[in-house]
């Protein structure tokens, strides 16, 4: 049987071999370490990014909505939280591009687009974690925050999730 697809925006112009795994839990430390786990391996731990997400987690817990607003607000929680200077909670006012795993660029939407895109996936729900994990393959094309793309869409993937183990 086929993984059930949601086309969360209409009409997309998102396309591209980005396809996560589905990772998370339900437990707020295993979620928080997954997570993190491609900075901390690229950087080290030196910022106590798994507590951090495992508090926001942990506090957000029971949550079943989350609008963009939330998502900025966690977005900036990080960003005050480590003291990152310069960067600015909201979206971000540039082009991207991710790296595939064949090592081929994927150019996200410009900039200009991000607003009608974004807004089109909030807000968001609770859900069965297979169209979770759709919700966060577009999102993650998307990219539209100004930074803390992966943690702030994670942290809201781990929130939403926590209903499927409590029914």
């Amino acid at each position: 049987m086929d993984t059930l697809k949601r086309n969360f925006i209409e009409n997309p112009v998102i396309t591209g071999n980005f396809k996560p795994k589905f990772y998370w839990t339900g437990n707020a430390f295993q979620d928080a370490e997954r997570i993190n786990r491609p900075h901390i391996k690229a950087e080290g731990e030196n910022e106590n990014r798994i507590k951090e997400t495992t508090d926001i987690i942990t506090e957000l817990s029971g949550v079943t909505e989350i609008t963009l607003e939330d998502a900025f607000n966690i977005q900036n929680r990080l960003l005050k939280s480590n003291n990152w200077k310069g960067i600015r909670a909201g979206f971000r006012t540039h082009n991207v591009e991710i790296k595939k795993g064949d090592g081929t660029m994927e150019i996200t939407p410009q900039f200009v687009q991000l607003r009608k895109l974004t807004e089109q996936m909030f807000p968001v729900r609770s859900m069965p974690k297979e169209e979770l994990l759709e919700w966060y393959r577009q999102i993650q094309m998307i990219h539209p925050l100004s930074d803390l793309n992966g943690r702030v869409f994670g942290i809201i993937v781990a929130i939403l999730n926590q209903q499927n183990f409590n029914k």
